[in-house]
């Protein structure tokens, strides 16, 4: 055993045969332990320390850039900076302490570095080199090298071609002659040289690009994208949903999924193993599914894509394609198409946006695109094996779907659509924006959406909910699941007995015979019945909001019942859904706001200044049945006058005109009460347990059109006009006692002669009265 010492400048010491101990000092040392377990202490300087022959060495590199270096080995070694231990080789027993840097043999070497930044040079063989964290200097030498970043705690970024290195461990590394690359479990991203290159994704969603030459590219677990460039390539996803793109390749390419072939462009000798997916060239490609489910993207050029086997998805991209579905539920994608598209998969059609020019067959669904698409499916009950005839995903744009016969299932996503069940048990969404769904026939399931959205269940027995926005639902026949979601909806359940639920906003529920109307709590909902006929109300003496309608015959017998619950105001009779025409349109009469223009008789559009209302309770009816409406039946003022059964206050005057009036009164038209039409055909004194009156105030007393019928607006001037009847002045204090007090009498002079009792009973004598109401 022997002890050698070096100077304070930079020494080069060899050891004998025995333990030596070295000791370099200061300056950049050159120490070679020899044979025997040799202790090396390099000191300060950059030093290099070798063990030498014997078996289990310490190197102590001490102050400055010290390496270990074993390229005298005679077998592979096997080091590790941050255990600090060495095996296999001249490394076998080794401990390293304050080592930087390794230098392998000419063999099989794994070389592993510490937190710090490590230089590893593997020499000749076939390295494995792993830096750890810091900015690693990473040299593979001769042999097929690869370095390892599977226990980095980030994904890492590789460029075989420009040695860069980043994020993760590779953060700041340099690689120079590395032939293949271990990723993290994280989604990484590795680029290959010119050269034949390994790249092994582990774990994450990588993206692994082979450059030139013969690459082997492993994806690994999760969704990886593979594109081995030119050259003999071997491509495997792994697990997961792995896609190969050829997207680079100068010129068409033909891959097979089925068989894992490719020829053609930079597919040409290709093998193809686990990958799911293709993307193609910008050429006329040929792409190939297999039998599982696979995404087909020929990208531009005109593409050949046949989906075989399984549910797949073919994106023809710019150009003619032919795209070609195969067995299982296949799908056509234009979500990048340019401009909107129209799909017929009953005539197997396609125009438009990328669809121009594309040949379809066996195709059951469409992605259509970001503008408004036209998607219609075919008659044909569900394939063998398929849960759905057609799937229609409207994407962007105001779109227009119709799945026809089948058991479709339907989603217009974003934009105001028009989405169309047919017939079949249908499942279809109007997604963000205002929609109309229409389930069809068949038991349907149909969902608004965002949006304010119209929903109509068809025949069947439907469910269908508003979502959010202030929706319309109608279930049509059958027995209905009603749900109006967040807004101010109208559910109305239509035929059948159906569940009404109003969830949270204002709602109105127009219900019936076997309906269950659920109003919800804190909210303002209203239950109309005002097109049901004679009718009594059972509250819940416990819950006054609850309760149960009984429907009456002519004769005053139960013909059937409707339970209600959470119905804050009251059951409304009145105006609350009278359509009254506006600038829009006809709206329920409960919709509108001071400032909305409202269709007049006289003066044309005209703005809203006032909406009165208020509703009386069965007490106070019974206290007064002076407040009790007048119930005009549909059609009882001519055909479809008025379009539906309107309920009016006893005073509320309606527009009569003709000869006869003309003859009697100077004027062809005039306003007669509805107290005092009240004997006429069609025309009956209502008895309810409740009512909510309405009216709508302009700036001059004006004739509006409510539910095809012409009727006078508020008139408040009416209080300080002498010649109003007593009967219709005490009429108005009670029902509108908050009018506004800025009535300006010029203003609200009557917008025609107002009859009295006994000059309407003349006016609509039997012996020669002829009434219309336009």
């Amino acid at each position: 055993m022997a002890t050698y010492t070096g100077t304070s400048g930079s020494n080069t010491i060899t050891g004998g045969n025995q333990a030596d101990t070295l000791y370099g000092l200061e300056g950049n040392d050159s120490l070679n332990g020899g044979n025997g377990s040799d202790a090396v202490y390099g000191g300060a300087g950059d030093d290099t320390l070798i063990g030498g022959t014997g078996n289990a060495d310490s190197l102590y590199g001490g102050d400055g850039l010290d390496v270990a270096s074993y390229a005298a080995s005679n077998a592979g070694v096997d080091v590790n900076l941050a255990t600090g231990l060495g095996s296999g080789g001249h490394a076998a027993g080794d401990v390293l302490v304050e080592i930087e840097n390794l230098i392998g043999s000419a063999y099989a070497d794994t070389l592993t570095g510490d937190g710090g930044a490590n230089l590893i040079d593997g020499g000749a063989g076939n390295d494995v080199m792993a830096g750890g964290g810091g900015a690693d200097t990473l040299i593979g030498g001769l042999g097929t090298d690869s370095v390892d970043y599977s226990a980095s705690g980030a994904a890492v970024t590789i460029d075989l071609a420009t040695g860069s290195a980043s994020g993760g461990d590779a953060a700041g590394d340099v690689l120079s002659q590395i032939e293949s690359i271990l990723g993290s479990n994280f989604a990484d991203l590795m680029t290959g040289d010119a050269g034949s290159n390994s790249l092994t994704g582990n774990a994450g969603a990588d993206s692994l690009y082979g450059g030139a030459g013969a690459d082997s590219l492993y994806g690994g677990d999760d969704n990886d994208l593979l594109q081995g460039g030119s050259g003999s390539d071997r491509l495997d996803g792994g697990a997961g949903v792995d896609a190969v793109d050829y997207a680079e390749s100068t010129a068409a390419v033909n891959v097979n999924l089925a068989t894992g072939a490719g020829s053609g462009g930079t597919a040409a000798g290709d093998t193809l193993v686990a990958v799911e997916n293709i993307f193609g060239s910008i050429y006329n490609d040929s792409l190939y599914g297999s039998t599982g489910n696979n995404v087909l993207s020929g990208g531009l050029g005109n593409d050949y894509l046949s989906g075989d086997q399984g549910d797949d998805t073919l994106a023809g991209g710019a150009g003619r394609d032919t795209l070609a579905g195969g067995q299982g539920m296949d799908y056509l994608d234009y979500r990048e198409s340019d401009a909107a598209v129209s799909i017929n998969l009953a005539s197997n059609s396609a125009s438009g946006g990328h669809a121009t020019g594309d040949v379809l067959s066996g195709v059951d669904g469409v992605f259509g695109s970001a503008f408004d698409d036209t998607l219609l499916g075919f008659d044909n009950e569900g394939l063998s094996g398929d849960v759905y005839t057609n799937v229609f995903f409207g994407g962007g744009g105001n779109d227009y779907m119709d799945g026809r016969a089948g058991d479709d299932a339907l989603s217009g996503d974003d934009g105001n659509d028009s989405v169309y069940g047919g017939a079949g048990n249908d499942s279809a969404s109007g997604g963000e924006g205002n929609d109309a769904v229409y389930g069809g026939a068949g038991n349907d399931s149909l969902d608004g959406g965002a949006g304010e959205d119209l929903i109509d269940g068809g025949t069947g027995n439907d469910s269908g909910y508003g979502g959010a926005g202030n929706d319309t639902l109608g279930g049509g026949d059958g027995n209905d699941l009603l749900e109006g979601g967040a807004g101010n909806d109208l559910l109305s359940g239509g035929a059948g007995n159906d569940l009404l639920v109003g969830g949270t906003g204002s709602d109105t529920f127009v219900g019936g015979v076997g309906d269950t109307i659920v109003g919800g709590a804190g909210d303002n909902d209203v239950l109309d019945l005002s097109s049901a006929g004679p009718y009594l109300i059972i509250r819940d003496p416990l819950d006054p909001m609850s309760g149960v309608v009984q429907f009456l015959d002519a004769f005053g017998n139960t013909i059937g019942t409707l339970t209600f619950s959470g119905i804050e105001t009251g059951i409304a009779c009145f105006t609350p859904g009278a359509l009254v025409e506006t600038a829009t349109g006809a709206r329920a009469i409960e919709t509108l706001r001071p400032g909305d223009l409202v269709l007049t008789r006289d003066r044309g559009l005209q703005p809203i200044r006032w909406v009165g209302r208020r509703s009386f309770d069965t007490a106070d009816l019974q206290a007064d049945a002076g407040l009790q409406p007048i119930l005009f039946r549909k059609g009882a003022l001519g055909p479809n006058l008025p379009a539906r059964d309107m309920m009016v206050s006893r005073q509320h005057c309606m527009l009569v005109e003709g000869p006869r009036a003309a003859l009697y009164f100077g004027a062809e038209e005039v306003l007669v009460r509805a107290l005092h039409m009240a004997d006429q055909p069609g025309i009956l004194q209502a008895m309810v347990q409740e009512v909510t009156y309405i009216h709508l105030m302009f700036d001059h007393h004006e004739v509006i059109m409510a539910d095809g019928v012409w009727s006078e607006s508020f008139q408040p001037a009416a209080r300080n006009i002498g010649g109003l009847e007593a009967a219709a002045r005490d009429e108005l204090f009670k029902i509108f006692a908050t009018m506004p007090d800025a009535a300006d009498p010029e203003k609200y002079h009557a917008a025609r002669l107002i009859l009295k009792a006994h000059e309407a009973r003349l006016l609509l004598a039997p012996e020669g009265a002829r009434r219309k109401a336009a």
